[in-house]
């Protein structure tokens, strides 16, 4: 039996993913620890994790309306650094598992020789776009607070990618060596979509992004115009009687995915990668409508539209223009029938258990008792 540290934060759809395989790896017989902001506890309950909240991290609701400003604060805060190496030197772990964007979690890992995984919760492409932004004279927000993100990721016992490959443009170029892809980590197990009705499913962050009741005030007016019932999930960041909804869209704050979506034919959303890949598992084409411009999600976007499975738009697009295209989705038969095979083959991943084999077997090369 090993002791496992997983380092995570609140910042969305990255949670899931990492608690889904925290959870596997508990089933194999390890001590696990999760380390996360407050905010998180009853999603860890959820998955019957124990969570260990940051105590002198400043508290972090993503629901909230944020500052694009305050991300990188929030990711970077040396703090978290500290807050971890406490809990290493307490109680060294086998192996930590940190989320890809936690450099100062990883800077302290490192520093103690603690052996490491990065969990890359999006595409790998995502990386190698900061990289990009560093050659036009950019670089990721962790340049600015002193960390090399990227040298940090490669120096890793394990670069776990948990998303699909074949959605993934970096998969078509080479990466470093601990680079691997687990599959899609979805909640537990899902089926194909029941329902070849029109019923559509509009779920946006629910990080709190500016300009996004906008947005969702654009999407109702679309759906409105057309023959189709939907469901406008709002998740907590605003509150849905402050929209006028036609007789045909329900607005409702929380509402389980799992439930709405085998029933659903077609996902409006942000592009965040796991609410876009539970879509998906599902059967369900997607269309992108990015919250940020910052982020992953206009690439998850363009991937969904390149494989013929979605459509990507810029947020800024008329209610018209939203309308055209949840219309040429729900119609087109070879972008269902695409979606329905993309489905099956993520139901078929089993990501959380993949990542979990690839933790247990780093856990045996170091020789500690794998349970």
């Amino acid at each position: 039996m090993a002791d496992i540290l997983f380092v995570t934060m609140d910042a969305g759809g990255n949670v899931q993913p990492m608690l889904g395989v925290a959870q596997a790896v508990a089933a194999m017989g390890h001590d696990i620890r999760v380390v996360g902001h407050e905010s998180l506890r009853a999603e860890a309950s959820r998955y019957g994790v124990d969570l260990i909240a940051y105590r002198s991290v400043r508290q972090w609701d993503s629901l909230k309306v944020q500052s694009p400003l305050r991300w990188p604060q929030m990711l970077n805060d040396r703090r978290i650094g500290d807050e971890v190496r406490e809990l290493c030197e307490t109680r060294r772990p086998d192996v930590a598992i940190v989320d890809c964007l936690l450099a100062p979690a990883h800077h302290v890992v490192r520093e103690l020789g603690v052996s490491r995984v990065v969990f890359t919760h999006t595409f790998r492409e995502y990386a190698d776009h900061m990289r990009q932004l560093r050659r036009l004279g950019g670089g990721s927000p962790a340049a600015f607070y002193g960390y090399r993100l990227g040298a940090l990721w490669n120096s890793a016992s394990a670069n776990l990618v948990a998303t699909h490959r074949a959605l993934d443009p970096a998969s078509r170029r080479t990466q470093p060596a601990n680079v691997e892809w687990t599959g899609v980590v979805l909640p537990e197990v899902v089926g194909p979509a029941a329902s070849s009705a029109s019923n559509v499913l509009v779920s946006m962050s629910t990080n709190g992004f500016p300009g996004q009741d906008r947005t969702l005030r654009r999407i109702v007016q679309a759906l409105g115009d057309l023959p189709v019932q939907a469901t406008v999930t709002t998740g907590g960041v605003f509150d849905p009687s402050a929209f006028d909804a036609p007789d045909n869209v329900t607005i409702t704050g929380y509402a389980d995915h799992l439930t709405l979506m085998p029933q659903c034919s077609l996902l409006i959303g942000h592009g965040g990668h796991s609410t876009t890949m539970r879509a998906l598992a599902h059967g369900m084409p997607v269309l992108v409508i990015p919250a940020s411009a910052f982020l992953d999600q206009r690439m998850i976007g363009r991937a969904l539209r390149t494989a013929g499975v979605g459509n990507v738009l810029p947020r800024w697009s008329s209610a018209a223009a939203i309308r055209r295209a949840v219309q040429t989705l729900l119609d087109e038969e070879d972008v269902r029938r695409r979606a329905a095979a993309l489905g099956a083959e993520l139901r078929a991943e089993d990501g959380a258990r993949r990542a979990a084999e690839k933790i247990d077997a780093l856990v045996a090369t170091r020789g500690v008792d794998s349970a």
